[in-house]
């Protein structure tokens, strides 16, 4: 008996060491539209800063790069990708799950604000660029690259695109990409998929509404997807890239009233009773139209 439950005991805390294994190192899965890229410098050094819409728990791998795509087929069509550019992988190393609405800056390309990179997303070119977001289950750890197979022109995707960024030009719908120019794959070709910025001569660029009006995070999306709401800068001067959060705008409060039903006559006098009811928390003097 006593053998017996020293085994059963052992087989329960290898059982809940591979437990707590797993989820030490699971990450979200993101898909298209739950982060997105909301400034950039092509001068050097080069950033880009990017908003997640969605917690980000622990170990969480997002991989950006400069890569292209040769038609507006999918992403992942066989020979679409246009390899041999650079890239970086972001992994949250901060310890715990990063906030939905924080953003994130990586440093000329090789340095977060908030968790750590591998490789770097240098040489963005001040003639024009694009920034691909994606997760996949290449390694990404060498200049191979290998969600680009071999990181050659071409090559074949095959991650998970989650954004794009398109600055100087717009997205290719005809002719042969260069290194400055891309098609849009149809994945990223949605509502909150991509953004272009085509100011002729733009080196710098970010979003730069409100961070803090919104009833919900996804309200922002389309904001930080329209260019009239991005601040554009042509020339060799750097933009501060802002990292400010994200955040949800206090709920206004709905008040209802309810009137007694006392009656009276004219010569009499009668107490009637308002009431006024409110759906959430409110302090100091209140008018009600």
């Amino acid at each position: 008996m006593k053998q017996r439950y020293l085994f059963f005991k052992t087989i329960s805390f290898v059982l809940l060491s591979l437990l707590i294994s797993f989820n030490s190192k699971a990450q979200t899965s993101l898909a298209i539209g739950d982060i997105s890229i909301i400034g950039f410098n092509a001068n050097a050094p080069d950033n880009f800063a990017f908003v997640t819409w969605v917690p980000l728990t622990s170990n969480t791998v997002i991989k950006f790069t400069d890569n292209g795509f040769l038609s507006s087929a999918a992403s992942t069509t066989t020979g679409n990708g246009r390899g041999g550019e650079n890239f970086v992988t972001w992994t949250n190393t901060s310890g715990g799950t990063i906030a939905a609405g924080t953003v994130i800056k990586i440093e000329n390309g090789a340095a977060a604000s908030i968790g750590s990179t591998v490789q770097a997303l240098s040489g963005l070119s001040g003639s024009g660029d694009q920034i691909f977001a994606y997760q996949g289950a290449g390694a990404g750890t060498t200049t191979s690259n290998s969600d680009f197979g071999t990181n050659t022109n071409p090559s074949t995707f095959t991650g998970t695109l989650l954004f794009g960024l398109n600055f100087q030009t717009a997205w290719l719908t005809t002719g042969v990409p260069t290194s400055n120019t891309s098609y849009l794959p149809s994945d990223i070709n949605i509502a909150n998929g991509n953004i272009v910025i085509s100011t002729t001569g733009a080196t710098s660029s970010q979003y730069t509404g409100s961070r803090s009006n919104q009833a919900s995070l996804n309200a922002y999306k389309a904001l930080v997807t329209n260019p009239a709401n991005w601040t554009t800068i042509t020339g060799a001067t750097l933009t501060t890239l802002i990292t400010t959060s994200f955040t949800i705008a206090a709920a206004i409060p709905t008040v209802s009233l309810s009137v007694s039903t006392n009656t009276g006559t004219e010569a009499g006098t009668t107490a009637i009773t308002v009431t006024a009811t409110s759906n959430a928390a409110v302090t100091g003097a209140q008018t009600v139209d």
